[in-house]
This record gives C-alpha cells, structure tokens and sequence, in this order.
C-alpha cells in the first residue's frame, strides 16, 4: 500500500513539474510575441522587397535595421551562427554579404528569406538561404528570437 501512494505522488509530481514548465514557456513566447511586435493584421503577401505598405512598418523598419547592420562586418557574426546551424554539417561560417529575398505572410506565418554569400568555408558553400519562420509572432528558434527582440529595442516607433 505504502508504494501504491509513493508512485502516485510520484507521479503527480511528475505532472506539476511538467505543467509549470510548459507555463514557462508559454510566458517566454508571450515575452517573445511583444518584444518582437509583428503585424498580423495585414493581408497575405509574398514580396522581395522592404515594403511598409505590405507588409507593415513594424516588420519593414527590421528588416531595413538588418540590412543596414549587415553592412558593417562585426554585426554579421550573429546571423553567421544561424546560418550555420541551418546548413548540414557546418560548424561555422561567415557571412560576406546579405541580401533578401522574400518575405511571405500566409496567415498566422511569416517567412523571411535572406540570400547570403558566405566566406570559403569546409562545406565549399558559396550561397546560402537564411529562414526564419515565425508563427503567431514567434519563431520556433531561441536563438533567432533573440536576435530579433534584440534588434527591437534599437529601432525607434
């Protein structure tokens, strides 16, 4: 009788431990989603270029703070690690030039696509795609995330 009760409490301790992670994580995201503010409220589109009018100004004025802090070197290093975890098999890489590509909104998803020309590498990988995949308003990767609500707190409303 007494293990009966010891592996119930167990398990329902188990269960708590679980629920309040998963809170957890809701929070993050809910952190995520408003640091990151993207505008769902407009129509679906798929554009190659930065376009407040289509795709709102929230996400237009970061896509244009991208583009402008990839051209100075040092500000590539962030981006050259999601690049890399992006391609099979790379380690590292580095980012010469970048370049987009397209920015699709299908309902509650947005997919922003860079072209990135990269340093000799071990893979020989001149040309690289760049995703990032967010999902009522949150990406999927910590890291990408991050960089964005980073990026956020320097472009002005």
């Amino acid at each position: 009788m007494k293990k009966i009760i010891l592996i119930s409490l167990l398990v329902l301790g188990t269960f708590s431990v679980e629920a309040q992670t998963v809170q957890m994580d809701a929070e993050k995201r809910a952190e995520y989603r408003e640091c990151i503010g993207l505008d769902y409220s407009m129509p679906d589109y798929s554009t190659s270029r930065v376009n407040p009018k289509v795709m709102g100004a929230r996400l237009a004025k970061i896509l244009d703070k991208i583009l402008d802090m990839s051209k100075v070197e040092g500000n590539l290093s962030r981006l050259a690690v999601m690049q890399a975890r992006q391609i099979d098999g790379m380690q590292y890489c580095i980012i010469k030039k970048i370049q987009l590509k397209e920015v699709t909104k299908c309902g509650n998803e947005i997919t922003i696509v860079f072209n990135t020309t990269l340093e000799p590498n071990a893979k020989h990988i001149k040309k690289a795609l760049l995703t990032f995949k967010f999902v009522d308003g949150v990406s999927d990767d910590v890291a990408a995330n991050d960089y964005f609500c980073s990026l956020c707190r320097y472009i002005k409303e």
